[in-house]
């Protein structure tokens, strides 16, 4: 047993000891458990042959179906995925979308002319919103003859 009067027992050198086992302790944990930083993936790319795996669509698909299928086709844990907004502003970019305004003042993209020839369609939504348009003036005309 030590003495009161040896090294070990001086308060000073004793809390320090304890500092630098924390310190230690603290490292080895870090070490053994290393945690990537959020802002370590590399950006998105896409070789040849990972376009090659890319599986086409007989029949029309979203933006954010084709989004889902690039990054399928990547290491999600080493890269970071494909946006779909990186994509429609791609498409907009190169004029295949633009924006329409609907009476509300709300954006919609919409398929440009290179866009229809290309086969880029939104006809459903397009539908959709011109139907609830004629929906909505006929309510207005119906209205406006049985007052």
């Amino acid at each position: 047993m030590a003495s009161e009067n040896d090294t070990i027992n001086n308060i000073h050198i004793s809390r320090c000891l304890f500092y630098v086992s924390d310190v230690l302790r603290n490292l080895i944990e870090i070490n053994s458990n290393p945690q990537k930083k959020k802002n370590s993936k590399i950006p998105f790319s896409v070789t040849p042959q990972q376009l090659a795996d890319y599986v086409f669509d007989d029949n029309p698909i979203t933006v954010t179906e084709i989004t889902k299928k690039l990054n399928s086709l990547i290491d999600t844990e080493e890269m970071k995925g494909i946006k779909t907004t990186n994509i429609t502003n791609w498409l907009i970019k190169i004029n295949m979308l633009e924006y329409l305004a609907d009476e509300n003042g709300k954006n919609h993209k919409i398929p440009t002319e290179n866009g229809i020839q290309l086969g880029i369609t939104r006809l459903l939504d397009l539908f959709r919103w011109r139907v609830c348009q004629d929906m909505i003036l006929l309510l207005k005309v119906f209205r406006f003859r049985s007052s």
